[in-house]
């Protein structure tokens, strides 16, 4: 999911109007080994991260209209 994110949000005007991104990591994770696995603050960074990307993409179409 992650690898096609920046093509799909470097669009000054995207063409969809709703996009889905699944995410299992994490979920996964705290399945397998529990919220308080090493691996869970690691990707919780990573989702973060994510999420500033859509943020930061966001406010330039905002800023771009």
């Amino acid at each position: 999911v992650t690898r096609h994110l920046p093509g799909e949000l470097s669009s000054i005007q995207p063409d969809w109007n709703m996009m889905i991104l699944h995410y299992l990591g994490l979920d996964h994770i705290g399945h397998l080994e529990g919220p308080f696995s090493s691996k869970v603050f690691p990707k919780m960074l990573e989702m973060d991260n994510i999420i500033a990307m859509i943020v930061n993409a966001t406010k330039k179409w905002v800023i771009n209209r």
